[in-house]
């Protein structure tokens, strides 16, 4: 589609070098130029699947070995990731939420925060992710604790 929208913009600008030597050939060039526009909107508009990634089930992955590690760069969040679907995992939300909790088990959340995994994990396979978190030091914080969850996936193709 990509290309059908250069080619309408090289008879456009072909009619426009033309207009002053052949003004009825600059005409067409230029209405031709219009109608490949015209058609690349309207296929712009009615393509609904547009390589929509597919949701993977949450049941159908695991974490594993989730750790929240400091270093020179800032909290980082670690673990394992791994595949249990049919389908290769593209996109990865997790959900961090810290708690300060007090003796009597009354919990208060401190923050939360969605970090996002890129990846490209085959079905069946493990693999092992690490990313800055913004909010990480509270984690460092004496009686916080920390919880992570997959909130989404999403496939690559």
């Amino acid at each position: 589609m990509g290309f059908l929208f250069a080619a309408a913009v090289v008879l456009l600008i072909a009619a426009l070098v033309l207009h002053s030597a052949h003004p009825k050939r600059a005409l067409a060039i230029a209405a031709l130029g219009l109608a490949g526009a015209a058609a690349g909107v309207v296929l712009l508009l009615i393509d609904t699947d547009r390589n929509a990634p597919a949701a993977i089930p949450v049941s159908e992955l695991a974490l594993a070995d989730v750790a929240i590690t400091h270093d020179r760069y800032g909290a980082q969040l670690s673990g394992h990731v791994s595949n249990a679907s049919a389908r290769r995992l593209g996109t990865l939300t997790l959900t961090v939420t810290y708690k300060e909790c007090a003796g009597s088990g009354a919990c208060r959340v401190l923050g939360e925060e969605s970090p996002r995994l890129f990846l490209a994990l085959p079905p069946g396979q493990t693999n092992g992710f690490s990313i800055l978190l913004t909010q990480g030091a509270l984690a460092a914080k004496p009686g916080v604790t920390w919880d992570c969850v997959i909130a989404s996936a999403h496939s690559d193709f």
